[in-house]
């Protein structure tokens, strides 16, 4: 005997979506055809600029996505996929941010300095010249700079001692910085052999072919010529007159 075949079970759309169907063709029927095209023609548009709107979006990731590369290319952040991108560039933003209020911290106008170390080198080593304590001190420091020529601190230390020897000789802050800057314009009008060719163990010296005696680039007076009164490199009462060729 044959098994009874069981019966068919109608397959059904789910509730909600019957009705909605219903809904939807009471809707259709309830609009001329004119309106109907004009509802479909809305719906068009709409869709158009949502597309439109969606490729803009696109675009503009896109173009967020190139800029951050090229950011990262300039701050030195290594292409690595499984970091994420933004972060790595904070980070490598916030370092190079420290880095530069660390430089802009202290003061970078050397009068100011000056007068800073001044009050401090007189506190800790008394007034006066010391000029051979100074020296003495410089001597060692160099040997420090021969021992370790990459330390910064030790170049920082020499620098500082020719300093305190400036204004201990007598020479004030202003004076000081005017006199660094001639003697920089002073080596700039200089003639200079090709360092490519110098010995890099030995000093390179400028070209004194046919050199005299030099002015002062600070107060522009000759050789032979007195400082003028208001030369901000020396105190052109004390200093003398410019020595002229051939003087010593």
């Amino acid at each position: 005997m044959m098994p009874a075949k069981p019966e068919a079970t109608a397959v059904t759309a789910p509730t909600a979506t019957v009705e909605h169907r219903a809904s939807t063709r009471r809707v259709l029927k309830s609009h001329s055809k004119g309106e109907l095209i004009k509802l479909v023609e809305r719906l068009d548009r709409r869709a158009q600029q949502d597309h439109e709107d969606f490729r803009a979006a696109i675009d503009f990731a896109e173009d967020v996505a190139t800029t951050l590369d090229l950011v990262r290319q300039a701050l030195g952040v290594p292409p690595e996929p499984h970091q994420g991108m933004p972060e790595r560039i904070l980070e490598a933003a916030e370092k190079i941010k420290g880095e530069r209020d660390q430089l802009a911290a202290p003061s970078r106008d050397l009068v100011a300095h000056m007068h800073r170390q001044m009050a401090f080198s007189r506190e800790a080593f008394g007034p006066g010249s010391r000029h051979q304590g100074v020296i003495d001190h410089i001597r060692k420091e160099l040997r420090e700079i021969e021992a370790s020529p990459e330390d910064l601190e030790e170049w920082i230390d020499v620098v500082l001692l020719a300093l305190d020897g400036a204004w201990r000789a007598g020479h004030s802050p202003e004076q000081v910085a005017a006199g660094l800057d001639a003697k920089l314009t002073k080596n700039e009008q200089r003639k200079w052999p090709d360092w490519r060719t110098a010995d890099r163990t030995k000093a390179i010296e400028h070209d004194r072919t046919g050199e005299g005696r030099e002015g002062c680039t600070a107060c522009n007076s000759q050789p032979g010529q007195y400082h003028a009164p208001e030369c901000p490199a020396v105190d052109a009462f004390t200093a003398g007159r410019i020595p002229a060729g051939g003087e010593e």
